[in-house]
């Protein structure tokens, strides 16, 4: 594992948690959210919410709703897929309640 300017790491899990060591002294841990204060690089595709099938690298890949979702957290807005009327939709939902449709699939 590289961070940029922390060197290479080593990768082991303790009590549940994914935890990098860094040879110069920084540690990176995960363990139920990830957390940090840094940008985050992905070298590959980004899948959220399924591991089924790994995403092309620069593709974000997101696992369609099954359930509604409540209103987001103040200062937050929620984007994910849901599917309405046998058509796929990109969704967003802002603090307020308010929603709407940034883009549907054609069937």
């Amino acid at each position: 594992l590289y961070h940029r300017g922390l060197s290479t790491a080593t990768l082991y899990v303790t009590n549940g948690a994914i935890v990098a060591d860094f040879e110069n002294g920084g540690v990176f841990s995960v363990n139920d959210r990830l957390a940090t204060v840094n940008e985050i690089n992905v070298g590959t595709g980004l899948a959220v919410g399924t591991n089924e099938t790994a995403p092309l690298p620069g593709v974000i890949r997101l696992q369609q709703r099954t359930s509604a979702i409540g209103t987001p957290p103040a200062g937050t807005a929620d984007l994910y897929i849901l599917m309405r009327n046998n058509r796929q939709e990109l969704y967003i939902k802002f603090d307020d309640g308010s929603g709407f449709t940034v883009a549907q699939s054609a069937a």
